[in-house]
């Protein structure tokens, strides 16, 4: 319609000669405007000059500087048409023989041939266009309505044309193209106002790029086919889209389709009373997509404000991930994944807004490529509405998450525009013990989901618990109440203390936090305090030689990197108010020592070396870490750069003194680990 109003110009200008002057003996008449212009078009300069050759016969020119139409026809330059032979009657205009040069995009700097006649009294039309250079192809049209609007007929053949011009016309951006694109239309349609026809469009080793390069293609084949007809619903048809070949990128998404073709179909309808495109029937077939049915309203005033209906099934749940998902969430927890399994999927939109959304798991396994986190076994039927709506299932047979064990467990919720939680509460195993969940919320908020939890910590033996995190086995187990318990943005912080029982004593975490928890170098942040730990247990779990008696231990401002410790200031002791603190055996003590004695006099001087037991009253040893370096201390100064470690009790009396103040922390870790002694106790 838009292209057809600046024609009329033209056609207005030619019909002219029409009228009684020219029927009469004036030899020709000219007609010029500085601007016509439409909505959309503009025509500038225009000339319009025709010159009587014999009665009934003129020749006929018309100039135009510039005509701007809407994309895709775009602005053509220098427009010349000249008509050798144009006849003006009052019942017909026509040119028999004419000629066509302008500048555009679409034609270079061409001419062609143009031939047509219309019957201005019955409206019979006939129309030829030659071999017209477009996008370097030669283009063939012709068009023809019977008189008194009786049965018409088009057709349109444009083979092998040049992509990179193709896309410099209709975008007005300059790509880097390669490849060609054919075109043939057959159309036919009768005074009723029905009309039917097909068109083709097919896309031959299309190559294509954006500087931005957010789009791409290489080595494509493509084929688009319409059966079209039109009626009293508008014009509309049957498409059947094909992609078979080369590879495709439209950001963040990329296709192989030599690997994986793409087949789509659906029925396209243009509703004018209302301005919306409609589709229906829509089917898509692809091994990385699935299955995809359903329809979509779009008004292409406002194609933000669509209608959707759309429902997915695919049984290669990881081809799906790789292509039409991960480019989506790459950078996130879950952007790197290995995953497996079927699924399906249904959506709604009104409007533009989501109003509802399902998803459904068969046996889907996710494990992160990098082993921070996976799930096996997950079954789902996961419900969402913009308000409350039906519940939702899911479980799964096994997970773990940085190394911890988690056994099978199932959940039920419910979810909608404000978030989502736990209909009943729900036990998880992890390693020996499990979780026993009394609410679990996930809020919708501007900032982001925030996930809360409120749960009991059943009884995890230490043993599992620390091998998993690469730490020195630890006897005991850990439990208590998880009260508060947030998550958002990456970020983990527990709201109140969490308490374990270990070695016959205590332990209280407060200040918990884990930063990263799901992404890389997880850092956790925390205090520790440990009371009445029976160091006769303790011992013997590390085979670090015997020690009985009571311990404390506190460990504040601790800092874990990926789970290895950065920063802490530790500190072990006495409890309190205990006089008679036990006995110590002489490879303990050496292995004290070697936490910051250094050398000195062994136990196996003198008198000392009968014995292997020594009663000692008080210990005290702490590490203040920074930068892999323990500042040490002990029980008290022993001098400008010594400590008391170990102080005796009874006869043999000993004391074990550290003289080194910086201790690295990884040797000291061997140390511990290895329980050996860096060097014999200065016994006094």
């Amino acid at each position: 319609m838009k292209t057809r109003a600046a024609i009329a110009v033209v056609l207005a200008a030619m019909v002219m000669g029409s009228t009684t002057p020219f029927g009469a003996d004036d030899p020709w008449l000219k007609m010029s405007a500085g601007l016509v212009s439409g909505p959309d078009w503009t025509v500038e300069d225009l000339d319009v000059q025709l010159e009587r050759r014999q009665r009934g016969r003129y020749t006929a020119q018309l100039q135009a500087g510039q005509i701007k139409l809407p994309l895709p026809a775009g602005t053509f330059h220098e427009l010349d048409v000249q008509c050798a032979d144009v006849t003006l009657t009052s019942a017909a205009v026509g040119c028999l023989h004419g000629r066509l040069r302008a500048r555009s995009p679409w034609l270079g700097d061409g001419s062609f041939d143009i031939a047509g006649t219309y019957g201005v009294d019955n409206g019979h039309l006939e129309l030829a266009i030659s071999d017209a250079p477009v996008a370097g192809s030669l283009l063939n049209l012709a068009l023809n309505r019977a008189p008194d609007n009786a049965p018409w007929s088009a057709t349109i053949d444009l083979p092998g044309a040049e992509l990179a011009t193709v896309l410099l016309a209709a975008t007005g951006e300059d790509w880097q193209a390669d490849g060609t694109l054919s075109l043939t239309a057959d159309l036919h349609g009768d005074s009723a106002g029905s009309a039917r026809g097909r068109v083709d469009l097919a896309l031959h080793d299309g190559e294509f790029s954006r500087a931005n390069g957010r789009h791409a293609g290489e080595n494509l084949a493509a084929r688009l086919s319409m059966a079209l007809t039109a009626g009293d619903h508008g014009p509309g048809g049957e498409a059947r889209l094909s992609l078979d070949q080369g590879q495709l990128y439209v950001e963040p998404v990329f296709l192989d389709a030599a690997a994986d073709p793409l087949h789509a179909r659906g029925h396209l309808r243009w509703r004018s009373e209302t301005g919306v495109l409609a589709l229906s029937g829509l089917q898509i077939e692809q091994r990385a997509l699935g299955r995809v049915s359903g329809a979509t309203h779009i008004p292409l005033s406002d194609p933000a404000r669509s209608d959707l209906d759309l429902r997915w099934a695919t049984d290669a749940l990881g081809a799906f991930y790789t292509t039409w998902l991960q480019p989506f969430v790459f950078g996130t927890p879950l952007g790197n994944l290995e995953v497996e399994g079927g699924a399906t999927g249904h959506a709604r939109l009104r409007d533009g807004e989501l109003t509802q959304a399902t998803l459904g798991l068969a046996q889907a396994h996710a494990e992160d490529r990098d082993f921070l986190f996976a799930v096996y076994g997950m079954d789902a039927d996961l419900q969402w509405q913009r308000e409350r709506g039906p519940a939702s299932r899911l479980s799964w047979e096994g997970a773990h998450v940085q190394g911890l064990r988690i056994g099978s467990a199932a959940l039920a919720g419910i979810a909608d525009a404000r978030g989502a939680e736990l209909l009943e509460s729900a036990f998880v195993p992890v390693l020996d013990g499990g979780l026993a969940i009394t609410d679990l919320r996930l809020d919708t908020t501007a900032q982001g989901p925030v996930l809360y939890l409120d749960a009991e910590l059943l009884p995890v033996s230490l043993a599992p618990l620390t091998r998993a995190f690469g730490w020195p086995a630890l006897g005991g187990t850990i439990a208590g109440r998880l009260p508060g318990l947030r998550y958002h943005d990456r970020q983990l912080e527990v709201g109140g203390t969490l308490e374990a029982e270990l070695f016959d004593g205590t332990m209280q975490i407060t200040g918990l936090r884990i930063l990263r928890l799901l992404g890389p170098l997880p850092r956790l942040e925390a205090d520790i305090e440990m009371r009445e730990l029976d160091l006769e247990l303790l011992t013997r779990t590390f085979d670090f030689g015997h020690i009985s008696g009571r311990l404390n231990a506190d460990v504040e401002r601790l800092r874990l990197l990926e789970w290895s410790p950065v920063a802490f200031d530790a500190r072990i002791y006495t409890p309190p108010g205990v006089h008679r603190g036990g006995r110590i055996s002489q490879r303990a003590i050496d292995n004290l020592a070697g936490a910051g004695a250094g050398p000195g006099t062994g136990l196996q001087q003198g008198i000392t070396q009968f014995f292997s037991e020594f009663a000692y009253a008080r210990i005290g040893l702490g590490c203040s870490m920074r930068r892999q370096v323990c500042t040490m201390s002990g029980i008290e100064p022993a001098g400008p750069d010594s400590y008391v470690i170990v102080r005796g009790r009874m006869l043999p009396r000993i004391e074990v003194i550290g003289h080194h103040r910086s201790v690295s922390w990884p040797a000291l870790l061997e140390q511990l680990e290895a329980a050996t002694a860096a060097g014999p106790a200065e016994v006094r």
